[in-house]
């Protein structure tokens, strides 16, 4: 599967939350979350569907016409139906395989017609269409950076607008990067993060230039995903070397712990982070970035050892 990294919040523990309702960037920067687009939306619209069933199976362009004429319960398991199928080729396409739901030629305006017949209220369902089309027709893109324009009211914990920045990230589409920066200035905390990491996987104008800038913000996980997808760029930002080293060391964890202690309360969550610090200072790769990270040869973390003698390994093999 074709796979790329985007840095998502989870102070609570290390992984995905099983629910979107729990708020999947609500605490700290830490592992990287490697999935397809689609992928992302398959596991939040189960939840947000109440866990619809799957049903007879249907071609993607009969899930399509249920999704814009069928009753409630219909358009829910079809549009259940649809993001798992438009998932399976998305899988099969980055594999090189023949995709196993063919769309036929006019089903990216049909998507599109369903899109703009859908309810002012119907966030998830519009969402879930935009991914699946912007995998195949460039309108989805613009209809991803569109659902960032919702406001508190309209989308309270800023879920729908997370799993658009994800997924503008993970499709590469320059056209995202100008929305993505104008979240960097927002006042959600989780979207100023999100948006952070997934500039890391984009080009265009302006984007080193906001990320530098983000290494100010008042949040640790912002200043570190910032940080992160700077040493991703090519060249790498070397503007990040201090917010990475401060991130190697336990003390910057311990003080936002001491300050919340809601924060950082997990040490595997701050290896976690630690590790992912290290990795990036050898992208910068400049000889200080080296001599820091040799310096934590003998830190008290085993795991953060172990990163550091695996960098200086392939560091020496080339």
């Amino acid at each position: 599967m074709d796979e790329t990294e985007i840095q998502i919040a989870d102070e609570a523990g290390g992984s995905v939350p099983e629910s979107p309702v729990e708020a999947p960037y609500r605490n700290l920067w830490v592992p990287l979350v490697v999935v397809p687009a689609a992928v992302v939306i398959a596991m939040v619209i189960v939840v947000a569907l109440l866990g619809s069933l799957a049903g007879e199976e249907r071609s993607m362009s009969d899930n399509l016409e249920l999704i814009v004429s069928g009753g409630k319960n219909q358009r829910q398991q079809a549009l259940f139906g649809l993001v798992r199928q438009a998932t399976a080729n998305l899988a099969a396409r980055s594999q090189g395989k023949d995709i196993p739901w063919s769309t036929g030629p006019t089903f990216a305006d049909s998507a599109t017609r369903a899109i703009e017949g859908l309810g002012e209220d119907e966030h998830w369902a519009r969402l879930a269409l935009s991914v699946a089309l912007a995998h195949m027709d460039p309108r989805g893109v613009q209809l991803l950076v569109e659902i960032l324009e919702l406001d508190a009211g309209q989308d309270p914990d800023g879920e729908v607008r997370l799993a658009a920045v994800v997924n503008l990230g993970l499709l590469g589409d320059a056209r995202g990067v100008t929305p993505l920066i104008g979240l960097l200035d927002g006042d959600d905390e989780g979207l100023r993060t999100a948006a952070a990491g997934a500039l890391g996987m984009l080009a265009g104008p302006g984007l080193r230039e906001a990320l530098i800038v983000a290494l100010m913000d008042s949040s640790l996980k912002v200043r570190g995903t910032a940080a992160f997808s700077l040493s991703k760029l090519d060249p790498p930002a070397h503007e990040a070397q201090g917010v990475l080293m401060d991130l190697t060391d336990r003390a910057t964890y311990q003080q936002v712990h001491d300050r919340d202690p809601t924060r950082y309360a997990r040490a595997p969550d701050v290896s976690t982070n630690r590790i992912l610090a290290l990795g990036a200072l050898a992208r910068l790769g400049s000889p200080e970035d080296w001599a820091h990270i040799e310096s934590l040869r003998d830190d008290p973390d085993i795991n953060v050892v172990d990163a550091v003698l695996r960098l200086l390994q392939d560091r020496e093999e080339g």
